[in-house]
């Protein structure tokens, strides 16, 4: 049985985890919001730095184990993969991205949900899944 999972994110730190996971022989889909992202890896190129990722990205395109996606679909597991830049001039976060993400991963599909996020200290609980989702209008 194969596993399918959703990387919602295909940045410095989505792009490259996808890629391993989908080398692994993982079913792989990625997630973003940049159109041109989505068609430059579904052309098996990459849109970042990162040496040796384009032979590996080009490897796992042409297997069919990595593909991209504006939107999310069913899957086994859904990793969080987003970037939490700064408001503005404070050291607030703008979770904006993780809120989305969280909340259509986790209530929408009930899977299994992983992060891999930069928050300052004592974020963390305020700004859990449950606690983002509820101020979104999703049903739980």
């Amino acid at each position: 049985m194969s596993i399918k999972a959703v990387f919602m994110g295909l940045g410095y730190i989505g792009l490259p985890t996808a890629t391993v996971a989908a080398g692994k022989g993982l079913q792989v889909v990625g997630v973003d919001i940049n159109e041109k992202v989505i068609e430059t890896i579904n052309r098996g190129q990459i849109h970042i730095v990162e040496p040796g990722l384009q032979q590996l990205v080009q490897s796992v395109v042409e297997a069919g184990n990595l593909r991209a996606s504006l939107l999310p679909e069913e899957a086994d597991v859904f990793l969080i993969v987003v970037p939490t830049p700064f408001k503005g001039g404070t050291h607030e976060p703008d979770i904006t991205y993780v809120t989305a993400a969280s909340c259509y991963s986790l209530f929408k599909r009930r899977r299994s949900i992983y992060y891999r996020i930069d928050l300052p200290c004592r974020n963390n609980r305020k700004n859990d899944a449950a606690n983002l989702c509820g101020t979104t209008g999703i049903e739980k």
